[in-house]
């Protein structure tokens, strides 16, 4: 299977990190992964990639006006046309919005990522118009928790799964004696 991810970049974020430990167990599973970014390709990457994943970088980062967002979705459905993956899997609210109108009249199978909890990440009225209108055509919507699965409209809970974030394994085997000592990073938001 030719899975597609679509992201906006592939900076030091959570989403990244999430997008590089999943295409990486799709490749070991024999798929074939192709990830599509809004970002220039001179843009460092900070999660490595698996060397077997395409990545597809349309050099359209986000410009705010109506026009950019215009050119970004052609660019995308254009991208899909080219590259034909059987699935798709986007992340974070504006590029699955985006993801669905660029896939809309394609047969293109649809999976949006929400990372935050829906009720509580900001969002300007058009966007979340376009996401009550766009959202019932995913094909799924992967969120992080239950709180955030009832968070989402009634209409849209029978296609919502809860899948937590990955983990990676530990490279170092823990000290034998003294405390454990478990630690986590993370960005302090109403949101989150």
């Amino acid at each position: 299977m030719h899975i597609g991810i679509v992201t906006s970049g592939l900076g030091a974020g959570g989403a990244e990190r999430v997008i590089a430990l999943v295409s990486a167990h799709w490749v070991a599973a024999g798929h074939k992964v192709t990830l599509f970014t809004f970002d220039s390709p001179a843009d460092p990457v900070f999660h490595p990639l698996d060397p077997q994943v395409r990545l597809v970088r349309l050099g359209l980062p986000s410009g705010g006006s109506r026009f950019g967002t215009l050119r970004r979705i052609r660019a995308l459905r254009a991208a899909f046309r080219r590259e034909a993956p059987d699935a798709v899997v986007s992340f974070l609210f504006k590029i699955n919005v985006l993801t669905l109108l660029a896939a809309a009249g394609l047969r293109l199978p649809v999976a949006v990522s929400e990372r935050n909890h829906p009720r509580l990440q900001p969002a300007h009225p058009a966007w979340r118009w376009l996401a009550r209108h766009t959202y019932p055509r995913a094909r799924a919507i992967l969120l992080q928790t239950e709180a955030s699965r009832a968070a989402m409209p009634a209409p849209l809970r029978s296609r919502c799964r809860v899948i937590p974030n990955p983990v990676s394994r530990f490279d170092r085997t823990p000290e034998a004696d003294g405390p454990k000592i478990l630690s986590a990073v993370g960005r302090l938001d109403p949101q989150k």
